[in-house]
Formats: structure tokens, sequence, C-alpha cells
């Protein structure tokens, strides 16, 4: 199973690392492996892999006419307005959120048909931003 957490590393010597994870405080014993970080606790091992450079998942794209926010975040630019044409890549929004910029990009040609937010807004992850037909 697959789950988003929020982990920030505190200290760390040779054998354990003590990490936040989630606002709470641990230290384990660890190794790692590749781009993974495997850290060894009880009841049983976490791999944890850092996403924080990822590319922008297929969900930040209009592909269903439907842009949702793929994180938590602020809106910092809204490049569109209703009623204007987009075209399949065009930049729509650009969200903030961890300390760097995500462009929000059409996946389809259309019509904007509803903006539901503007700069400076906060959203939620999966939040609907805007729709084109």
């Amino acid at each position: 199973m697959e789950r988003s957490l929020i982990l920030q590393v505190i200290d760390s010597d040779t054998r354990s690392v003590t990490v936040e994870i989630d606002g709470l405080r641990q230290r384990h014993a660890y190794r790692l492996e590749g781009e993974a970080l495997w850290l060894f606790t009880h009841p049983g091992n976490l791999r944890l892999e850092d996403r924080t450079h990822a590319r922008v998942s297929s969900q930040s794209s209009v592909s269903s006419g439907t842009l949702k926010a793929p994180m938590d975040g602020a809106i910092v630019d809204v490049l569109v307005s209703e009623g204007s044409p987009v075209s399949k890549g065009q930049l729509l929004v650009v969200l903030e959120a961890m300390k760097m910029e995500h462009p929000l990009k059409a996946g389809i040609d259309g019509v904007l048909k509803r903006v539901q937010v503007k700069v400076g807004d906060q959203v939620k992850n999966r939040q609907v931003l805007l729709q084109v037909e």
C-alpha cells in the first residue's frame, strides 16, 4: 500500500537516523538503497522514496476535463479565465507546495468552463481547480 508521508530528517549517524514522520519524532536503524531509504521499525520496515523532484503525475492534467490539485498548496498564478480556449499542454495554473512551484497543464483541447480558484487561495489535495469542456 502506498501512502504519502511528511518526513523530515532531524539527525543521523552511520547506524541510525532521527526522523519526524507526520509530526512524530522517532529514531530508527536505516539503510540507503539507491533512491530509497529503508527504516527498520517495530512492527515492520518502511521503504521511503523522495518524490520531491518527481515529475508531476498525470493527475495534474485535465485529461478528464477537470483539473484537481495534486497536493495541498497555494495558488500562485492563474493564467486563464473562464470562456477562454485552451490547448493540450497549455499552462493553466501554478501551485506552490513544499517550497516548489508545480505547473498544472491542460491535458485536452477545449474551452475553459469554470475557474474555481484565484491567486492566493489555499487548496487541498484533489480539490477541483477548474473545468475544461
